[in-house]
């Protein structure tokens, strides 16, 4: 059986306590070239303190959290208004709340937009010269849609922070790997004066360690839409304008940085007209993540977790290069507590131990999806072969 090498460990909680008799919580092993560098993998890893407001929401009507669970970090304007996906057209609501982008200019030179695969570009109208990276900031763009009219400040610009988490195999040895821009957006309502802090809730990294250089920022990304409702993705028509605006720590820049987007699918040196995607992933694979990453065991929309769950995670391809610090399921380990689920693009197959509410409150909640055990280590023997996407738990216990 394959070890867990090709796994991703994100050990961040909303909250975080001891988790054994250490009296402290493991360093996380964070993804990409050189992840596990510096984590103990003998050391426990940090297990969640919900609170009882935030576990109720979780485990009742999925309408009364945000688009992608509760705890989530989704793009929000002004009075709070929130959005995932915008058109680079004037002029052109998207969404439940219908927000377009209605003009947009750089130190009062109007520009238009676009995004180039996960760049945004800017064209100024007069003279016709393209912005990109750091060019951008205080590029200024007036949004309107439910609540009234907003404008977003590009503040910060970071195009050499993070790479993609699965980089080029050419590469692997040697850590390289493709950057990933990400934006620092400011928000205003129009009447209110003075921008505020980002679109993006600040904090993720002080759960998740590996946003810490990119805490409150965004990326955006074209090529994908999904329906944050029933956690669906699918792709978008050619030549469409719309594009994904996610914030760091939110599922779909997650599935960016895996590369199970199709932005994410090629390289910047391999271009999709060439005929050469070296990640390239089905929408039936790209969903079976997104259903991981939201656990959406039901495969009904329905989210059952919170940002920064301790998890353990991987697909079928093997694109994350091992690392010395990663544990290994053949044999089992104490360091991996038990499996959790693998999981197609209808949600979950199978289901051990979930990540944070008790099997018989999901099972309760999809009646027409008998969830049946996974049977542990050995009953997950050659998934790859079976399913795209598995999930296991840390050592910490799932909140009954």
């Amino acid at each position: 059986m394959p070890d867990l090498s090709r796994f991703v460990l994100f050990a961040g909680v909303l909250a975080l306590a001891a988790c054994g008799s250490t009296g402290a919580a493991a360093p996380p092993i964070v993804p990409g070239s050189g992840s596990g560098s510096g984590a103990d993998p003998r050391a426990p890893a940090a297990c969640a303190v919900v609170e009882p407001d935030l576990l109720a929401a979780v485990i009742g009507s999925a309408s009364r959290c945000s688009f992608w669970g509760c705890g989530t970090n989704s793009p929000t304007v002004g009075d709070g208004v929130v959005f995932d996906e915008l058109d680079s057209r004037f002029n052109a609501p998207v969404g439940p709340n219908r927000i377009a982008i209605v003009e947009a200019s750089r130190l009062t030179v109007p520009v238009t937009l676009r995004v180039d695969r996960q760049e945004l570009v800017a064209t100024e109208l007069r003279g016709g010269r393209e912005l990109r990276g750091t060019d951008l900031i205080d590029t200024i763009i007036t949004l309107r849609g439910a609540g009234g009219t907003y404008e977003l400040k590009i503040n910060n610009v970071k195009d050499r922070e993070m790479t993609f988490w699965a980089n080029d195999p050419r590469d692997r040895t040697s850590g390289a790997g493709e950057f990933v821009p990400f934006y620092e957006i400011l928000t205003r309502a129009t009447a209110a004066g003075g921008f505020q802090p980002s679109i993006c809730r600040p904090g993720i990294s002080t759960v998740e360690k590996i946003w810490t250089g990119v805490d409150g920022f965004a990326i955006v990304f074209a090529g994908d839409h999904y329906d944050p409702v029933h956690k669906l993705v699918s792709d978008t028509p050619a030549g469409t304008t719309l594009f994904n605006l996610a914030c760091a720590g939110a599922a779909p820049a997650k599935m960016h940085l895996m590369r199970h987007t199709n932005a994410g699918s090629w390289t910047a040196d391999h271009h999709l007209d060439a005929g050469h995607a070296p990640f390239a992933t089905s929408v039936a694979q790209r969903q079976a993540m997104l259903k991981m990453f939201a656990a959406d065991y039901c495969g009904t929309g329905h989210a059952f977790t919170i940002d920064g769950q301790p998890l353990v995670y991987g697909d079928a391809a093997a694109w994350y290069p091992p690392t010395p610090t990663t544990p290994r399921i053949d044999p089992p380990t104490g360091y991996i507590g038990t499996i959790e689920s693998l999981w197609d693009d209808h949600g979950a197959l199978c289901l051990d131990t979930p990540r944070l509410v008790d099997s018989r409150t999901i099972q309760a909640a999809c009646p027409d999806k008998p969830l049946l055990p996974c049977g542990g280590p050995h009953g997950v023997a050659h998934w790859e072969d079976r399913v795209h996407v598995i999930s296991t738990n840390s050592d910490c216990p799932p909140v009954r």
